[in-house]
């Protein structure tokens, strides 16, 4: 008995969105409220149609080549007794047959070769790559890849459900029918139990999967153990990672004190959902709001309210709305927050955006708008954006681009105010004429009305260039040889330091030659020449190089050397044309002694600090190792020398041993300078201990002396379901402090834990950053 009502506990936490309390008195106010036209009312499917309705399953593939060619399309009998009349096809006496790379048995057949329709009768079953489907009896339509069916039996891979699910879901039912985008049952039972008699399942007037959104269930009973537990009318179960929780959430945190979340669906006709939050906060109060979400044939949307009903309310509307007109598409997407205590607890922030995309074939046209504000007790700032981009080809060989946007800034103070308002033009054309590339490109910012001081310093108007490589000009037999590219350019710019206008005529060429690794002894790198002039009689040129040299003494050791030289020669107005300096050599020795363990070692020498008579030219000196003597071990180590400093400033180390389930790891970082660990990190996954599964996660700090990051979880086995108790503590960054969290789940279906990500939702692992 106890085990049986630990399993029943087990498996409504785990189906996150059974909600039973008020659902049945608020279905007939959302009836009213669609029948007013406040809803969008989504039909649902017909009932059992006489012709197929449901998604095949995708074919199994028995020979690749042969896939949607004429001979796939035939009818392979493997065993079957046959008779032809016309195109219909009469098979019995237990029939075994391949059609269109599906694999099907059942003890007679009957099917039309022009329509592709066929009827299976008495013990059938379909074989797809990602279902397999066993009926009494069974229809289908190869040509729209549809089925229809009844006493049928279905298990659905975890490819058929979008990818997300971790198992095979087994559905039965009385019969079934659909749509192309769900798989739908009716008066049968689901579970992800193999077993033959299953722990639990899961019984249901209405069974609909969604592949990759949700398994939506109407009238259903819970079965533990072959016993029913409990009936409700309405479960969802999402199939998509990024939804929210369905389980109810309770904790502590500094910014809300002790608190309850908790998220409850009510039951929509259609492809629609509402959930509605309920929620306290010890130190805000009580929170309230909802989302409801619908999607048509051609479009989808969702609206979301939210308020902590508190001393200091907290409110927030979201929403956002897509619509397919043909091959166009408007979207259109607001929020609106008030005083909210996470990132904004002073001020009003709003923001809307929307787009309309007519595409033509290769031509695209888009227009969009943007509003954002922000409004706290002594201020108010507003920006807004209005555009259109026009994204067009004439012929093969000609094409543009251009954009218009009116931008209008707004700033109000206490005792102040500014306003600013521009046009931003920006064309940007290229012509193909065989030998060379020739673009155009302008930029301009217009200022409108009364504005003081105004200067863009992105402005060209305009540039002139054509592009060119050895491909082009000479064919690829020499471009093998001596690859090379090059461009010509002349325009005006802005000059931000001057806020003043230059115009500029600029040569480029760039001559690459890619190392041959495979050789013993090869050459590689590129050199490239620049050379600008400019209006305000200044120039510049400046010469590149960037070279390698790799020798091979034998096939466990190499010797690579590369040199890098860049130097401006004259004055540039022009921030974007300035280059730094270089002159710099490296060497890099790599060798294995065995095969399962390498050493190398780096350094490099600055000939410019031995023109400026500093201490030492001598780069650090970098020593690596690694050692692997089989596919589950690997350990690193990474040690840095500072000549000047004429001491190991830095060493890194990180182990990783792999033994199957189980992976563990451990990273840490001696700080030669200071004498002290900096970080000591390990991670243990996977660990078993009977039937539970335990990691951890530590995190050390050797500067401050305490854990940055302490997690652990212990998952407790119950064959198609566990128990997940996570403890993550973070004593650095956003918002600290120790959270706990207890999961009951169901292993096939998608689920993910915050066990391995901070506070701000980022990876930890056991890497220890950056050292000196």
């Amino acid at each position: 008995m106890r085990f049986s009502f630990l399993f029943l506990a087990v498996l409504l936490s785990s189906l996150v969105q059974a909600q039973v309390s008020f659902a049945p008195a608020l279905k007939p106010l959302f009836q009213k409220l669609t029948n007013a036209g406040f809803l969008q009312s989504t039909p649902l499917a017909k009932p059992l149609p006489t012709e197929p309705g449901t998604k095949l399953p995708d074919p199994v593939i028995t020979d690749p080549e042969q896939a949607g060619s004429a001979s796939d399309r035939e009818i392979h009998i493997i065993k079957a007794n046959t008779r032809f009349l016309g195109n219909l096809v009469f098979l019995d006496g237990g029939v075994h047959i391949r059609y269109r790379g599906y694999d099907i048995t059942a003890d007679s057949v009957q099917g039309d070769r022009l329509t592709q329709v066929f009827t299976l009768v008495g013990g059938a079953q379909l074989i797809g790559k990602d279902a397999v489907i066993t009926a009494e009896s069974i229809t289908m339509d190869f040509k729209t890849r549809t089925y229809s069916v009844s006493q049928h039996r279905a298990v659905l891979h975890p490819e058929l459900l979008g990818g997300n699910a971790n198992g095979d879901v087994f559905l039965k039912g009385e019969r079934g029918t659909g749509s192309e985008t769900l798989i739908r049952t009716f008066d049968g039972s689901l579970t992800t139990c193999e077993l033959d008699v299953p722990h639990y399942q899961i019984d249901g007037r209405d069974i609909v999967v969604r592949p990759e959104k949700r398994i939506i269930l109407r009238d259903t009973r819970f079965r533990v153990l072959g016993r029913t537990w409990l009936r409700i009318p309405y479960l969802s179960i999402p199939l998509d990672t990024r939804r929210d929780r369905y389980t109810p959430q309770i904790g502590q945190s500094r910014d809300e004190g002790y608190f309850i979340k908790t998220l409850w669906g009510i039951p929509l006709e259609g492809d629609r959902d509402l959930d509605i939050n309920v929620d306290y906060f010890s130190k805000l109060g009580a929170g309230l709001g909802g989302r409801y979400r619908f999607a048509g044939e051609a479009n989808q949307g969702y609206l979301k309210a939210y308020g902590i009903l508190g001393t200091d309310p907290t409110v927030e509307l979201s929403g956002g709305y897509r619509q397919s007109f043909g091959a166009n598409l408007l979207s259109i997407e607001s929020n609106y927050q008030q005083r909210n205590y996470l990132n904004a607890p002073e001020n009003t922030l709003w923001t809307s955006r929307a787009s309309l995309q007519l595409p033509n074939g290769r031509n695209n046209t888009r227009i969009s708008f943007y509003r954002t504000s922000n409004e706290g007790n002594t201020f108010q700032t507003v920006t807004q954006t209005v555009g259109i981009s026009d994204d067009r080809s004439f012929g093969r060989l000609t094409r543009w681009n251009l954009g218009v946007n009116w931008v209008q800034n707004r700033s109000e103070f206490v005792s102040s105010s500014v306003k600013r308002e521009q046009v931003e033009i920006s064309f940007r054309g290229s012509h193909d004429v065989k030998k060379a590339v020739a673009e155009i490109e302008y930029q301009r910012t217009i200022p409108v009305g009364d504005t003081t001081n105004f200067f863009s310093s992105a402005d060209r108007t305009p540039v002139l260039l054509v592009r060119t490589d050895s491909n082009r000009l000479f064919g690829p037999k020499f471009a093998k040889n001596l690859p090379f590219s090059t461009q010509l350019s002349i325009g005006e710019f802005a000059n931000s330091a001057t806020t003043s206008r230059i115009g500029r005529a600029h040569f480029d060429i760039n001559v690459s030659k890619p190392d041959d690794s495979s050789s013993v002894q090869s050459w590689g790198g590129n050199l490239r020449f620049r050379q600008s002039m400019y209006s305000d009689n200044t120039a510049q040129y400046s010469a590149i190089v960037n070279s390698s040299f790799r020798r091979a003494f034998n096939e466990r050791t190499a010797l690579t050397i590369r040199y890098n030289y860049s130097k401006p020669t004259g004055f540039t107005p022009l921030s974007f044309d300035r280059l730094g300096q270089s002159n710099v050599a490296t060497a890099d020795l790599s060798a294995h002694p065995s095969r399962s363990f390498s050493i190398g070692v780096q350094t490099g020498y600055d000939f410019r600090f031995k023109e400026n008579n500093l201490d030492t030219a001598w780069q650090q000196v970098s020593l690596r190792t690694e050692y692997r003597p089989n596919d589950s071990i690997l350990a690193r180590g990474l040690s840095t020398y500072d000549p000047t400093l004429s001491k190991w400033s830095n060493t890194r180390i990180d182990i990783s041993v792999d033994r199957g389930n189980a992976f563990y790891g451990i990273g840490a970082r001696y700080d030669g300078i200071r004498g002290t660990w900096g970080n000591l990190n390990l991670f243990v996954d996977g660990l078993k201990l009977g039937k539970i599964t335990a990691s951890a996660l530590l995190n050390y700090n050797g500067y401050t002396k305490q854990f940055d990051t302490k997690q652990f979880s212990l998952i407790y086995d119950m064959h198609c379901t566990e128990a997940v108790l996570q403890v993550l503590e973070s004593n650095v960054g956003f918002r600290p402090g120790r959270q706990v969290y207890f999961f009951l789940r169901i292993k096939a279906l998608p689920f993910s834990t915050p066990f391995g990500t901070g506070t701000q939702g980022q990876p930890i692992g056991i890497g220890t950053g950056f050292g000196n």
